[in-house]
């Protein structure tokens, strides 16, 4: 680890072996430890926007999401999409490879931090939170900011059963309230 932008450190999270990708191909990452607590109250794993339209773990919105979480107690890693930044491969709109990128996270996370994790994104960040917490038995809440309304499966996400925070503007196009 490196000391890296607003506290954090740059970390480097393991891709699985993908056709495509070279042997030991890895994510671009930050660690932030948690701030004003005596101890961690778990991990959380935030996703940045799409990496098609600029999306990165610097954004604004992602940064600002680890901060708040860090606050709260937790250890928090945000992360490259492939592609983006020093993370290996190329830039995809792929929701599997979103996936994947997001559930290495989470493996590192899961790792590394003791306690439950909450599951973060912003936009298609939140997408693929959405999808990999409902498969992963540590994942205990899910903070969702501007997820597109049309791409997530509602349905599921009730039936999950575990606390959620959805926020989005009211004059976003991408999230209308009403669908939301």
């Amino acid at each position: 680890l490196s000391a890296g932008p607003v506290g954090g450190k740059a970390t480097t999270i393991a891709l699985p072996d993908t056709p495509g990708l070279p042997a030991g191909a890895s994510l671009e990452g930050l660690w932030l430890p948690p701030r004003g607590e005596d101890g961690s109250r778990g991990g959380a794993v935030v996703a940045p926007p799409h990496p098609l339209m600029g999306g990165s773990m610097d954004s604004p919105v992602a940064t600002e999401i680890a901060l708040a979480a860090s606050d709260a107690g937790y250890t928090t890693v945000r992360f490259n999409w492939r592609g983006v930044g020093a993370s290996a491969g190329t830039p995809s709109g792929e929701t599997g490879d979103a996936d994947a990128d997001y559930h290495a996270a989470l493996e590192f996370v899961e790792e590394s931090v003791d306690g439950p994790i909450v599951a973060c994104g912003y936009s298609w960040g939140a997408l693929a939170a959405a999808r990999i917490a409902m498969r992963a038995p540590r994942v205990r809440r899910l903070v969702l900011v501007a997820p597109p309304p049309a791409m997530l499966d509602g349905p599921a996400l009730a039936a999950w059963g575990h606390p959620m925070l959805v926020i989005a503007g009211d004059r976003d196009g991408y999230v209308p309230i009403d669908e939301l």
